[in-house]
């Protein structure tokens, strides 16, 4: 086919943009997906983590208390 007067194989090259537009998509797509599972995994991670602090504050705050008891009865104690 001529364009311009210069005999171009149009429709080869459109099949060859075609083909890499093509393959450049599904590997977007597959990077994508796997985007995506690291995303639900972080987001677990990030789940499991708030847990475990929520634990630890929880825990920390209970020694704390305990703490407090011992040293009123110690104080209880040490004024007999």
């Amino acid at each position: 086919m001529y364009v311009f007067g210069i005999d171009i194989p149009i429709m080869e090259l459109l099949f060859f943009v075609g083909l890499v537009y093509f393959v450049s998509l599904v590997i977007i797509w597959l990077e994508i997906r796997k985007l995506r599972k690291l995303l639900l995994t972080e987001e677990k991670d990030i789940g499991r983590f708030e847990r475990d602090i929520k634990t630890e504050e929880d825990d920390i705050s209970k020694l704390e208390e305990d703490i407090s008891k011992f040293n009123k009865k110690r104080k209880k104690t040490k004024t007999r």
